[in-house]
């Protein structure tokens, strides 16, 4: 969950926006009252009849319209996918434990044609335990999915010819074109070819630092991650050594292709070696530079090397103390 969750979206960005992963069309029929684990997110979210409630007592379009998804609602909240989420100030909370709303998205068709719902749910402090309790708090239809669109060429969505088969990016651009309280924030670079964030590596030979700190490395600019853990723990060789996963959240990298290349024959316009070329990046207002195809001689392998120039653009895949957490 820690990739999705309202913290590290908001630190790397709205990688979802290129999340490959398949879109569940609602289709099925379930209005009963329960607990319901919803599949992106994995949260158990309870139904009851606050989401019946606060449909209907609002007299919006969007919330009028969206009455008769109800009776799909268990469907909805199980295949909704997470895009938002806020924290409730005090003089707008719904309860005396509200603490977020989130806001969830769907395709529904419930016999017609699709169409794009918002599912809130709201996040409580759980007063009988340290966590916190989810309950589907309102649902609204933001807009039937239009039958023509350029993102989508060669895609009918005539009701004779309904699709279902799209992905979470497809779904995070209907969003950003159809729901104007949604407002994206640009994503880091440095994701897997499905559009997820991208483990990298970091070796070193003196473990046990919590910070990573540009200015503690070897030339006062720049670390280095590679995307290959054999060649990041061949620079990890002695007692204190150690091995860091983490993310890299870099929304402006200067991009190299080393075409196999060693690290330091890359005979770019900016340098030959990784240091040169990270300094004048740096300087021309990069915040990071990803070389691919690179071969390099501390594990003669070639692998994909990303120099950071800021501790803050730096998570652990734990979430734990190893290094800079934002």
């Amino acid at each position: 969950m820690k990739e999705k969750s309202p913290f590290f979206r908001a630190w790397f960005g709205d990688w979802r926006a290129n999340d490959k992963t398949p879109v569940h069309v609602v289709t099925e029929k379930d209005n009963s009252r329960g607990v319901r684990k919803n599949i992106d997110t994995g949260w158990d979210i309870n139904v009851s009849g606050k989401v019946f409630n606060e449909t209907k007592g609002h007299k919006g379009p969007k919330n009028v319209s969206a009455v008769s998804h109800l009776d799909y609602i268990n469907s909805i909240v199980e295949s909704a996918i997470l895009f938002d989420s806020y924290t409730i100030p005090n003089t707008n909370a719904k309860s005396n434990n509200s603490m977020m709303m989130h806001s969830l998205y769907a395709i529904s068709n419930i016999g017609n044609e699709n169409e794009l719902v918002k599912l809130y749910v709201e996040e409580l402090n759980n007063i009988n335990s340290n966590g916190t309790i989810k309950r589907a708090y309102q649902l609204q239809n933001i807009n039937k999915i239009p039958l023509e669109s350029k993102r989508f060429s060669n895609n009918s969505l005539a009701s004779s010819d309904q699709r279902n088969n799209y992905t979470i990016s497809e779904l995070h651009a209907l969003v950003k074109q159809h729901d104007k309280n949604f407002k994206p924030t640009e994503a880091s670079k440095v994701v897997n070819e499905d559009g997820t964030p991208k483990v990298v590596y970091h070796g070193t030979d003196k473990g046990g630092f919590y910070v990573f700190d540009p200015k503690m490395s070897d030339d006062r600019i720049s670390l280095f991650f590679s995307d290959s853990k054999v060649t990041s723990n061949s620079y990890a060789q002695s007692d204190n050594q150690q091995l860091y996963e983490v993310y890299l959240a870099i929304k402006k990298p200067y991009v190299i292709d080393a075409k196999g290349h060693m690290w330091n024959e890359l005979d770019d316009k900016l340098g030959n070696t990784t240091r040169e070329i990270a300094e004048k990046a740096k300087s021309q207002g990069y915040d990071g530079v990803i070389i691919e195809n690179v071969r390099d001689m501390g594990a003669i392998v070639i692998n994909n090397t990303t120099e950071e120039f800021y501790n803050d653009f730096i998570s652990t895949v734990t979430g734990g103390n190893e290094s800079a957490v934002v």
